[in-house]
């Protein structure tokens, strides 16, 4: 009697990582394209470029505090010594009516 049951809870183990496997995983892995923010990959893309754009933000304020009234840009930020950060997933950063707009995360 404990042989079988120590078989059935075996193939029982088995059974559920082979479903995960084909099936729970799916929303997890995601579908690999950047598109989309399905995945883990694509969510901590989307995370980064998030933080990235917070901190050009603080680059833009602090140059607009130090500079009144001029313009700013992000290639204007490059010229004054600010390293940009880069979008993970390739996007490229923008200023928008005074938020950092990433082309493919939004803002």
């Amino acid at each position: 009697m404990k042989g079988l049951f120590g078989f059935l809870s075996l193939l029982i183990t088995v059974g559920v990582i082979m479903w995960l496997s084909m099936h729970g995983l799916k929303g997890f892995m995601g579908s690999g394209d950047p598109q989309t923010l399905d995945g883990a990959r694509t969510r901590s893309q989307a995370t980064v470029c998030r933080t990235n754009r917070q901190v050009l933000l603080t680059a833009v304020n602090q140059y607009r505090s130090m500079n009144p009234g001029k313009p700013v840009t992000i290639a204007i930020l490059e010229q004054t010594g600010v390293e940009t950060p880069e979008c993970p997933a390739g996007g490229e950063y923008t200023i928008v009516n005074g938020r950092i707009v990433c082309s493919i995360h939004g803002q």
